[in-house]
């Protein structure tokens, strides 16, 4: 399997960069006392910010962790996820929400222990209702079933509504800036 060149599997785990991600998790695993973070999502301002990256390396780290991590790409305008992990797109969160398909049929092993992948599947013509909707609120209370934690991967918050009407849906919201 290809991983994406951004991804720190490729490269040395023990890393500056490596270790980096790994002081996210810790910081991300301690920002809740008293209760367990189970779903996360991750977004930014504006697009190229790295948000694709960051979510994919911080579940990378998770599933190191012992976590069994679901990392679903809510981005369905601009998807990337199933490219940084060299997975199919073609059945995905889309066909899960529209099409009533069971998600486990859409979920790809990603490569990496513990970590599996929901990506994005075709772009529909109205992201925010589908991402905003019933279904997807469902089908995150049936994921925490089998996984211990879900990121989440969204387009940015500035162009579009996507994060924002996931973010009540959510225990926490990252937001990746550049400066």
């Amino acid at each position: 399997m290809k991983f994406s060149d951004s991804l720190i599997i490729n490269g040395n785990i023990k890393s500056p960069i490596g270790e980096a991600y790994k002081t996210i998790r810790t910081n991300i695993q301690y920002s809740m006392p008293g209760g367990q973070l189970r779903t996360l999502l991750v977004t930014s301002t504006s697009p190229e910010e790295g948000k694709s990256t960051t979510v994919s390396n911080l579940a990378i780290t998770m599933a190191e962790s012992g976590k069994r991590v679901l990392l679903i790409d809510a981005d369905l305008r601009k998807s990337v996820i199933y490219k940084l992990f060299a997975v199919s797109n073609h059945k995905g969160l889309t066909n899960v929400l529209v099409e009533n398909l069971n998600y486990k049929e859409a979920v790809k092993a990603s490569g990496v222990p513990l970590l599996d992948i929901l990506p994005g599947g075709p772009r529909p013509p109205n992201p925010s209702e589908i991402l905003g909707s019933r279904r997807m609120q469902n089908l995150l209370e049936i994921v925490k079933e089998d996984y211990n934690l879900i990121l989440i991967d969204t387009p940015p918050v500035l162009p579009v509504t996507d994060a924002s009407v996931l973010a009540s849906f959510v225990d926490g919201v990252v937001l990746v800036t550049t400066y």
